[in-house]
């Protein structure tokens, strides 16, 4: 048993917990593990407690709540929702429970966000701050693409129920190759053999990987892009890249994966939250110089990992086409979304990556100012099923 959880004491307010509390922890623990053997697995791992010692096999809705009522007779409440909380820390649903019985502290995640909250400045809840980031990562993809010289990765994201968005220089080969030609460094590849991957993503126990959601492409997959300019690769620049020189693609899925239930471990949880997308905004961002910049990626194709930055010193050029950042990236985050600390969509993350030699590896991070490739689409009258907020 967590020496953290131990440390908690006997639970000072059961005597307020109403039957309204007991069912809504019961349904949040359902919903957090959906999987008896899941549930079975944190109770004994952390609590020293085998569900069957707690509950016969009833139904699982059912089973939970005989677990709250176990833990409030027991007087060990808040250890049952500490043990809950450490092993889902990011469910959001968990995370409100976790409010509720004033645990937030307590659990890992909860300084490093409130450390975000006071450094920028923003009267923002955990709470939302955490559910937001669980509605965000979802929607974050691992894109793969077996190319004439190996597979080469990078990141995209949901834009629409069959939309995603990435960088043109992610996806070159397969715009290449779909015509039988090659990029200017030789690359080709077969659209048909891109893969664009969800939930790829390292499970709470840090050894198991979740293989995560494989989508292809859609027959008529390229809906628009625009290239990376020449001067991108230029030190010092002679000037800004053109309103024509976005580095982005938006591709259409085989499937609309945004409308669809979010997996959970091995099956679909009956009513479970379709994964949705991420908006899209028209207005302009004020890139402050110590504005935090966050960014979700799957560096290295890795499982997918998270880059805060509480102030990112960025700095936008003339024409406000690229913004420079100091938030941490690696290879293969290429294509990767970056976010304000409201979790609002920002940029396009497209330089800095070392995958991607032709465009300054390591020479600073830059995005593309994502209201410019917006202000793009809505001009050749592609943002049907985009949602523009």
């Amino acid at each position: 048993m967590p020496t953290d959880i131990e440390q908690i004491p006997i639970d000072p307010i059961t005597l307020d917990v109403t039957g309204a509390d007991r069912q809504a922890l019961a349904d949040a623990l359902a919903k957090a593990f959906p999987d008896p053997n899941a549930l079975n697995m944190m109770l004994t791992a952390r609590l020293d407690q085998p569900l069957n010692g707690i509950a016969a096999p009833y139904p699982l809705t059912q089973a939970t709540f005989e677990v709250v009522n176990f833990y409030i007779a027991k007087g060990h409440l808040l250890r049952l929702v500490a043990a809950a909380r450490a092993a889902q820390p990011d469910n959001p649903v968990l995370g409100v429970v976790a409010e509720r019985y004033r645990l937030s502290t307590q659990t890992p995640p909860q300084p490093q966000l409130e450390k975000i909250v006071k450094k920028t400045s923003v009267p923002f809840p955990v709470a939302v701050w955490r559910e937001r980031l669980g509605k965000r990562e979802v929607c974050v993809c691992r894109i793969e693409l077996p190319t004439n010289a190996g597979t080469a990765f990078g990141t995209g994201f949901l834009v629409g129920a069959d939309l995603v968005l990435t960088n043109h220089h992610v996806v070159a080969p397969a715009i290449a190759g779909q015509s039988g030609g090659f990029t200017p460094g030789g690359l080709s590849a077969d659209p048909k053999k891109m893969i664009v991957r969800f939930d790829y993503k390292e499970l709470d126990d840090k050894t198991t990987v979740n293989p995560g959601v494989e989508i292809h492409l859609a027959d008529d997959w390229l809906v628009d892009s625009a290239p990376p300019s020449p001067v991108d690769v230029q030190m010092p620049r002679p000037n800004a890249p053109g309103l024509e020189e976005l580095d982005y693609a938006l591709l259409r899925l085989a499937e609309p994966v945004g409308g669809q239930p979010i997996p959970l471990g091995k099956d679909v949880e009956a009513g479970a939250r379709t994964r949705g997308w991420i908006e899209l905004p028209q207005a302009e961002w004020p890139f402050a110089e110590q504005s935090a910049l966050f960014i979700i990626q799957h560096p290295n194709g890795s499982p997918m990992a998270l880059a805060l930055d509480l102030e990112a010193k960025m700095t936008v050029n003339a024409n406000k086409t690229r913004v420079t950042y100091q938030t941490g990236t690696q290879p293969g985050s290429s294509g990767s979304p970056c976010f304000n600390q409201f979790w609002n969509l920002v940029a396009l993350h497209h330089a800095g990556d070392p995958l991607y030699p032709d465009l300054m590896p390591g020479a600073f991070n830059e995005g593309i100012p994502i209201v410019r490739i917006v202000e793009r689409l809505k001009t050749r009258n592609l943002a049907d099923g985009l949602t523009i907020v």
